[in-house]
């Protein structure tokens, strides 16, 4: 790779200020600064060169030889064209295709009867009130809450449960059994043993 074009680091003279210590290395930065954008520039250029090629080569290997032969001519302008506007300050289709693969799809899942007009941690305070002197753990509170689940929506509605019921027990509105994981109550001191 060649830094040709990169300012020099060194100082010739040794009887600079800190003014002007200060302003050469401004310099120095603000050059680096146009070299950084100029290769992030070139980057996503290339990246939606890339984003092209991978859609061309999947709806071409769909069409005959013969008509994937015109169309190479009409699209490599279109990639021309996309490329060009793939530097105007929006994110490249590369890029933005990256920043949302990496996101879970949120599950909406609704509170049953009572609970639907509360939020979760009160639907969850509400539950344990509900079962005073019980010990209850968060697949009790999830059935309260959603009834039966379909298991990939169990498992979003548990995590979600057990944050707040975790969330509630640091609050100070509810206690966990101190020698059993994962079980709450509404007030230890009303739990009958078993």
């Amino acid at each position: 790779m060649s830094t040709g074009n990169l300012p020099d680091l060194t100082i010739s003279d040794e009887d600079l200020t800190v003014q002007e210590l200060k302003e050469h290395y401004q310099r120095i930065v603000d050059e680096y600064g146009k070299v950084v954008d100029n290769a992030r520039s070139q980057l996503e250029r290339i990246e939606s060169f890339l984003q092209d090629l991978s859609g061309l080569k999947l709806s071409g290997a769909s069409t005959s030889k013969k008509s994937s032969s015109s169309s190479t001519v009409a699209t490599t302008s279109t990639t021309k064209s996309k490329t060009a506007k793939a530097t105007s300050g929006r994110k490249p289709k590369a890029a933005a295709a990256k920043t949302t693969k990496g996101r879970k799809k949120k599950v909406s899942l609704k509170l049953q009867g009572s609970y639907q007009k509360l939020t979760l941690i009160a639907a969850i305070a509400k539950v344990l009130e509900s079962k005073e002197g019980k010990i209850v753990n968060a697949d009790e509170v999830v059935k309260a809450l959603y009834g039966e689940l379909k298991p990939s929506d169990h498992k979003v509605a548990k995590d979600r449960v057990t944050k707040n019921l975790s969330k509630g027990k640091t609050e100070g509105r509810w206690a966990r059994l101190p020698d059993q994981l994962g079980a709450y109550t509404w007030n230890l001191d009303t739990v009958k043993e078993a």
